[in-house]
């Protein structure tokens, strides 16, 4: 019989393997700690480190409920072994559902955010088209009372201001709106002549 290798050698003591297998072991994360500490790595928040110290405490209580004594045996060593195996393997599989459930609330969140994002996305085009197509009710209209050559800025400054407010917001360009009428046919286009800045357009009715 064997002195354990803790703090109170008269409570608990272990068979000559298992005290050899605690004093190698704790050899082991010794020199593993002192490799991490010369290279300037974290060891003392190391999960591992604490291991060695709850088997013992594992075999101890398992001797005491199992044999009715302080004394670990092989057989008690090995068996702790397992109930750290199912410990360890427990934590693992409760971890790996942990992080499931949080991405799958994760993606969750992520998919309303994008139906809310293409909702508000389907609702602009809705108002985008509509304000451009009465845009381009509203071009031709001007051009065809107007019985000359117009320019955009002519055209913008007979529009009423909710009408060009409507299509700040909606984003509608006029010289889009003029230059999709003229390859409707609906309008013709020139290029500026004397002192005129940029082009002039009229209705093709004109």
């Amino acid at each position: 019989m064997v002195s354990a290798p803790v703090k109170d050698p008269i409570l608990v003591t272990y068979a000559p393997s298992v005290a050899e297998a605690i004093r190698m072991d704790t050899r082991r994360r010794r020199n593993a700690i002192k490799s991490r500490n010369a290279a300037g790595e974290e060891s003392a928040g190391d999960p591992d480190s604490h291991a060695l110290l709850t088997r013992i405490k594992a075999a101890t209580l398992l001797a005491v409920w199992l044999d009715q004594c302080t004394h670990v045996s092989d057989e008690m060593w090995e068996l702790s072994g397992w109930v750290m195996w199912i410990s360890n393997d427990t934590r693992v599989k409760a971890h790996r559902r942990i992080q499931a459930k949080s991405q799958e609330k994760a993606l969750g969140r992520a998919a309303a955010a994008i139906a809310q994002r293409d909702a508000i996305n389907a609702d602009d085009e809705r108002k985008h088209r509509a304000v451009y197509i009465k845009a381009l009710d509203r071009a031709l209209h001007l051009l065809a009372t107007a019985g000359d050559w117009q320019s955009i800025s002519q055209v913008r400054k007979r529009m009423a201001g909710d009408e060009k407010k409507a299509m700040r917001l909606a984003d509608v360009d006029l010289a889009d709106v003029l230059g999709d009428l003229e390859i409707a046919k609906k309008i013709e286009s020139r290029e500026p002549e004397g002192n005129e800045q940029g082009a002039r357009f009229r209705s093709v009715a004109s």
